[in-house]
């Protein structure tokens, strides 16, 4: 019974997400979706008893793929500072190459949408992005450990913090609408490039030394393994 029930409630997240992709989170009907997973509305609602809790179950779903993602990346690099900057790159591939995912991810993070969903189901999403934050931090703590990078453990922290901003910056503005007429054309397919640049002078800036950090960061760029499409997204 607790299988069936899970395995229900991953189809309506996973035609939700597709749903999302085609028509936008906010055009999703809850009535067709039901339709879709050709479910009562009823059964429907007793998984996600409002579209917020959905909007997190599926962002849940997004960030866990983009997880998978950074922890094959991450065994890549040769040393502490290598596998973080493969599992950034990792994540900043997998936001670019799913853009209608990474807008739901992001929409579930804003506090008009989580305070509207269940504490548990918010939960969830908090001890996600917890988990991730820890994972990142983890190879800098390292790093500072193996004498690549020298600070304390609270700018550690802020160097996470900073780099974490770098790309989520970068992918919104890759598929942002206001990136389409002044800046895309100029940087359509470079957005990775243009975002190992900053990565490059930003952990220089904090203090990485590597005699050939542009050389180092496109070597793992080149190794990292492709992004799965899936559910046209």
């Amino acid at each position: 019974m607790r299988e069936k029930r899970q395995a229900r409630a991953q189809l309506i997240c996973s035609e939700a997400a597709q749903m999302a992709c085609e028509m936008g989170f906010f055009d999703l009907q809850m009535s067709e979706l039901a339709r879709r997973c050709e479910l009562s509305v009823g059964t429907l609602y007793s998984h996600y008893p409002c579209k917020e809790d959905l909007l997190v179950a599926v962002a849940l779903d997004a960030l866990q793929r983009q997880y998978e993602q950074i922890r094959r990346a991450a065994e890549l690099g040769d040393s502490p500072v290598q596998r973080f900057i493969a599992a950034d790159l990792a994540a900043l591939r997998f936001s670019c190459a799913h853009p209608a995912l990474t807008e739901l991810e992001r929409l579930a993070m804003m506090p008009s949408i989580w305070r509207r969903s269940s504490p548990g189901q918010h939960q969830l999403l908090v001890d996600k992005f917890d988990a991730v934050n820890t994972y990142f931090l983890e190879f800098l703590q390292q790093a500072a450990r193996a004498g690549e990078i020298s600070l304390s453990e609270e700018r550690l922290q802020w160097l996470n913090v900073g780099a974490w901003s770098l790309s989520m910056g970068m992918d919104a503005v890759s598929w942002s609408n206001f990136s389409v007429g002044r800046w895309a054309p100029a940087l359509e397919g470079h957005w990775e490039p243009v975002h190992r640049a900053n990565l490059v002078s930003f952990l220089r800036g904090w203090g990485w030394v590597e005699p050939e950090p542009e050389a180092v960061v496109a070597r793992i760029a080149a190794q990292l393994p492709e992004i799965p499409e899936r559910d046209g997204q």
